[in-house]
């Protein structure tokens, strides 16, 4: 229990720092686990970038042994009774978040931090990552492409380095205008969720 202790103790600093929150902690035949959600229950549009950078973090720390992270929709919410209630997540993500953990844990290098494709996608602009590469997975048939996060990307003039687009957009005058108006009404003291999807 104190060995637990100090480890939850050293990461939650570390975890709160990126706006993460630490939804569990289980404890497994090779230590404890946390689990730690990025745009739950609070939303943050920059979420896979701040979950990467405490990944790196909780990296340095002695009690981590790996770590997997992933991306995607998951059903978050609180379950329980009236006795006693807890916020949670499930769904594919979290168990693929877990066996890529249990692969990185396999690997021998410690301790290493394996990532879903999409999120290294998301994150590619900001943080280098190894080469994709295949990898069995518990629970799934097909081998699972993931990527190893290494470090941040190199620095530009004291900011990371960011993706730009500067061509016009063309068509979507309906979405722009909804853009334009949930932005009025964030000026105007409103609190407004706005999610964009593309490719």
């Amino acid at each position: 229990p104190n060995a637990i202790q100090a480890a939850v103790a050293q990461a939650l600093p570390l975890i709160e720092q990126h706006g993460g929150y630490l939804a569990g902690v289980d404890v497994a035949d090779k230590g404890p686990v946390l689990t730690v959600l990025f745009g739950a229950p609070l939303a943050a549009g920059d979420h896979p970038v701040r979950a990467a950078a405490c990944a790196l973090d909780l990296a340095e720390l002695p009690a981590t042994r790996a770590i997997g992270a992933t991306t995607g929709t998951v059903f978050a919410g609180t379950v329980g009774s009236e006795r006693r209630r807890q916020y949670t997540v499930f769904g594919d993500e979290v168990n693929l978040s877990a066996r890529l953990m249990e692969q990185a844990r396999a690997s021998g290098n410690r301790p290493a931090i394996l990532l879903s494709m999409v999120l290294r996608r998301q994150i590619s602009e900001r943080f280098v990552c190894s080469e994709p590469q295949q990898v069995p997975v518990r629970g799934k048939i097909e081998p699972v492409s993931v990527a190893c996060l290494l470090k941040r990307a190199p620095s530009q003039g004291g900011r990371l380095a960011a993706w730009t687009h500067s061509g016009d957009l063309v068509g979507r005058r309906n979405e722009l205008a909804r853009l334009d108006e949930a932005i009025a009404r964030t000026l105007s003291g409103e609190a407004v969720l706005l999610t964009i999807v593309g490719d």
